[in-house]
């Protein structure tokens, strides 16, 4: 048995001792490459390398990955583990094939000797040789030249253009100078730009400026100077400042809500959401899941909204509104709350101004609390994704222009929803009372030069985002689902808005503008409106009830539903004027049934 092992031993000992490898770092992409500055001042470059083997030799060679005198720069006793040499630009050129430009190759060679044990006394070589790759480039690129200069509010953006005939290697970047026009000024100056456009900023508006370049290869070698190129900077207007000189009588702002969601109400918001905890979400699975999401990424996100207090009004604004659900669920208040509803948009006796009110109380009023749980009711969720423009925002009276045709193109972008609804009723269909916020934005680029009625394009940023708040009565058709096994569920919903608007301009700071008498406008504000949809949903339990059952029984999932609804909102403070986001169209989503 021990004769049996030994051998076994000295059969695996070659192969352990002989079959050995070595790693050979790579160079850093600047270290890979010399130019003529870097040959004239002799650069050094530092191989790295490691292996297990132990008492070897190591030789450094350039273009021979064998023993080789002529090309072999180094050589030395090597004991194993991290290890590095320092090769200059001199001897990797003195040792190669070629000393002109172009690709040498580096190798390190480790030698070990085989144990007089194992009956041979030939030297071995690591099994992984690889070359690492060194290029001499002595030639500058050829010069770029700026393509366009494009002016944005106090910046210029250059466009360069790769000189002629530029190899792939010529393509490293750019430095960009400027300097006011007709001046000596030392040049400001961008180095080692690695795109082909460039945004130059801090400038003086209506100022000339004097701008060239020079281009960059990947051995750092420069051109000569492009031609000089003259660019103006102007002001540049955003969406709200073009919509004001346009006639615009949006002014921004949120009357007494702030002073709503700031004060009081916020204690008792907090109560009705751990009131809510502690009679649903404790008791399922599903809950208590959410549960553990919300302390482990709430403390986080509240100290980040804590700092910024637009995002902080908006949290406790979208809180405000699903704590009022939440209450309902937990002490129901239905038939007043659902009067209110509708008085607020049907009745024609109440003024504009008192149904705005009447909106507000409605999604901030700060209600009572005696808590005391009831019988389990069931919730639904929902995600509603669609097109969203508001329409009507250019046909405002006294407009003089287009602004949202002119900075965004008149485009539309998708709108993301997400919704919680509680059930009032459920007999022949089901009545329930929901909640939903969601998030919009569309990009476009400022304008210049609005002189003779011109409109040209900048290169400036500016930002339109709207944040949907939606009170919602939902009737579900759902009668022929439960007893026929039908999967086709209608329904009709109503309810009121209240949409938070901010504007941003190139800085992504909150869009200002200065009218008649100084008097100081913000694009930052919210409008009150009313919607209506008519929708089908398909109930995917229909087509898999098994999976569907084990969805119920894991997660407390208890119908799943892909819908499709015609949504048309009316969001323009009931006729006050300003800004109309009023829309049409169609929403699809999903929508869970808790």
């Amino acid at each position: 048995m021990r004769k049996s092992v030994f051998l076994l031993w000295l059969m695996v000992l070659p192969f352990n001792l002989f079959g050995f490898k070595v790693t050979v770092y790579d160079l850093s992409e600047e270290d890979s490459y010399f130019n003529a500055r870097d040959i004239d001042n002799n650069k050094g470059i530092t191989l790295r390398w490691t292996s297990n083997v132990k008492d070897a030799t190591y030789y450094i060679n350039i273009d021979s990955s064998i023993k080789s005198p002529k090309n072999q720069v180094a050589s030395g006793p090597y004991s194993g583990g991290d290890a590095s040499y320092t090769i200059y630009a001199s001897d990797i050129l003195s040792h190669a094939n070629s000393p002109n430009d172009g690709d040498k190759e580096i190798y390190v060679l480790i030698e070990a000797q085989e144990s007089e044990d194992t009956g041979s006394s030939s030297p071995k070589f690591q099994e992984n040789i690889r070359a690492i790759i060194v290029h001499f480039d002595r030639v500058p690129p050829p010069p770029p030249s700026i393509s366009s200069i494009v002016p944005g509010e106090n910046s210029l953006y250059v466009y360069l253009s790769w000189g002629t005939n530029s190899s792939e290697s010529d393509k490293y970047g750019f430095n960009i100078y400027w300097r006011k026009k007709g001046t000596s000024d030392e040049p400001h100056v961008s180095k080692n730009v690695r795109t082909t456009t460039h945004k130059i900023t801090g400038l003086t508006n209506n100022i000339d400026y004097e701008i060239w370049a020079e281009q960059i290869d990947k051995a750092r070698n420069i051109s000569e100077s492009s031609s000089v190129v003259t660019g103006t900077p102007r002001e540049v207007l955003d969406y709200y400042e073009y919509y004001k000189k346009s006639g615009g009588k949006e002014e921004g702002g949120f009357c007494f809500i702030a002073t709503a969601v700031y004060g009081s109400p916020v204690n008792s918001i907090v109560y009705i959401f751990k009131a809510f905890r502690d009679t649903y979400l404790e008791k399922s699975k599903l809950g208590r899941w959410i549960m553990t999401l919300y302390y482990r990424f709430s403390p986080d996100l509240a100290e980040f909204i804590k700092k910024r207090p637009l995002l902080r009004f908006i949290a406790i604004l979208t809180l405000t509104q699903i704590a009022l659900i939440l209450y309902l669920t937990l002490k129901p208040l239905i038939p007043l709350s659902i009067a209110i509803l509708f008085l607020i948009i049907a009745s024609p006796a109440l003024r504009n101004r008192l149904r705005s009110i009447l909106l507000i109380l409605l999604l901030c009023v700060s209600v009572p609390l005696s808590l005391h749980a009831e019988s389990e009711k069931t919730y639904g969720v929902s995600l509603n994704i669609g097109d969203y423009k508001p329409s009507e925002i250019d046909n405002e009276e006294g407009l003089a222009t287009k602004p949202y045709k002119d900075i965004f193109n008149d485009k539309s972008e998708l709108m993301v929803k997400l919704g919680f609804d509680y059930k009032l009723f459920q007999g022949f269909g089901t009545l329930s009372i929901g909640s939903m916020c969601g998030f919009w934005q569309v990009l476009g680029k400022g304008i210049y030069n609005l002189s003779n009625g011109t409109v040209e394009k900048s290169r400036d940023t500016t930002v339109f985002n709207i944040l949907p708040l939606e009170l919602n009565l939902i009737y579900r058709f759902d009668y022929y689902m439960t007893f026929a096994n039908i999967p086709f569920v209608p329904y009709l919903k109503g309810g009121l808005d209240y949409y938070v608007y901010w504007i941003t301009d190139s800085k992504g700071d909150i869009s200002r503008y200065e009218g008649e008498g100084n008097k100081r406008y913000e694009a930052l504000g919210g409008k009150t409106g009313y919607h209506y949809a008519l929708g089908l949903m398909f109930l995917l339990d229909w087509i898999d009830r098994e999976t569907a059952s084990d969805f119920d029984m894991e997660f407390g999932v208890n119908n799943s539903f892909i819908f499709i609804e015609y949504y048309e909102s009316k969001i323009d403070d009931l006729g006050e004027g300003g800004f109309n986001l009023s829309n049409k169209g169609l929403f699809f989503g999903l929508y869970l049934d808790i």
